[in-house]
């Protein structure tokens, strides 16, 4: 069972929840987008219907009618338990949980187990102390700041850094190069994900580009490859990402990254219409004219082929 309808219901709830004053800081919705992001099984179209529940307050009567869907998606115990476990997940994805978050945790276990109208409000409890326990963890404010920062502006970065962190190893390309890379692997893997898939070919190609054009090795090329083409399917924000990378790059690079979209695109079976048109629609976010890469037919693109 995927519980997909659950899972979604739940973060929805979730959010409801940190709204509930109708107030949020840039900081506080940073760290709930950061929770969220740790629930099971959240694709790149849930978080689209997210999105709105994330930046803007949620009214109590939707808060209502959005705890009742919770509700009547718990219908068995194997639904409740679910529940309890990604909270679980979501607050430390490792499982180590300090007696804290255990008794939280055996709490909500009583409400969801009842189905009990109280749930909203332990939920907001719950994720209360989760959100104070992420921004108040011990590390300098500087570094807290650029860690929001960078979970807003560039989510690929900030995911390879948590893992970077989380194995004790660090790469060696000088952090603004880095973020780069980052930038442009997430707009690789959105290419590659085109057509609603991402194949090993077109992993192996977005490595091999990482690779060459930024001269990381094949390991680290995997490990940018792999966090940015699963944050792909979790969901990026495509109008920040190509912001950033058109702030922060030359007109040279961004002509390079365009051959290297349509390298990755080429990589299976030959570049297929819907990735052509993201190639154009990346284009034109980063302000160039890109020439048309031929369809996997041979034929050459639109404004070629009516021009």
């Amino acid at each position: 069972m995927t519980h997909k309808g659950l899972i979604l219901s739940l973060a929805k709830v979730l959010a409801a929840a940190a709204w509930a004053d109708g107030q949020l800081s840039d900081e506080e919705i940073a760290s709930l987008k950061g929770l969220v992001y740790q629930l099971p099984n959240l694709t790149r179209d849930d978080w689209a219907q997210l999105a709105i529940f994330m930046d803007s307050p949620v009214g109590g009567q939707e808060a209502d009618v959005l705890l009742r869907e919770l509700m009547a998606h718990m219908s068995t115990e194997e639904d409740k338990e679910f529940v309890v476990k990604s909270l679980s997940y979501m607050i430390e994805p490792g499982g180590a949980l300090g007696k804290p978050e255990r008794a939280a945790l055996e709490e909500m276990r009583s409400v969801v187990s009842l189905r009990d109208t109280r749930l909203l409000t332990q939920l907001r409890s719950f994720l209360s102390r989760s959100m104070d326990r992420l921004r108040t963890r011990p590390q300098p404010a500087a570094t807290r700041e650029a860690r929001i920062s960078d979970f807003i502006t560039n989510t690929v970065y900030y995911e390879v850094s948590r893992a970077l962190q989380a194995r004790g190893e660090r790469i060696e390309l000088a952090e603004e190069p880095l973020r780069k890379v980052c930038l442009a692997a997430g707009l690789m893997a959105l290419v590659a994900h085109a057509d609603e898939s991402i194949g090993e070919e077109e992993k192996a190609a977005i490595s091999r580009v990482i690779a060459k054009g930024w001269g990381l090795p094949a390991h680290e090329a995997s490990l940018v490859t792999e966090i940015s083409c699963s944050r792909m399917l979790k969901g990026l924000d495509v109008p920040r990402l190509l912001g950033e990378f058109l702030k922060h790059t030359k007109g040279d690079e961004r002509e390079a990254l365009l051959e290297y979209l349509i390298s990755v695109a080429s990589s299976a079976n030959g570049v297929c219409s819907r990735e052509q048109e993201e190639i154009r629609r990346i284009a034109e976010g980063l302000h160039i004219l890109p020439e048309a890469p031929a369809d996997s037919d041979g034929t050459s693109g639109p404004e070629e082929a009516h021009g």
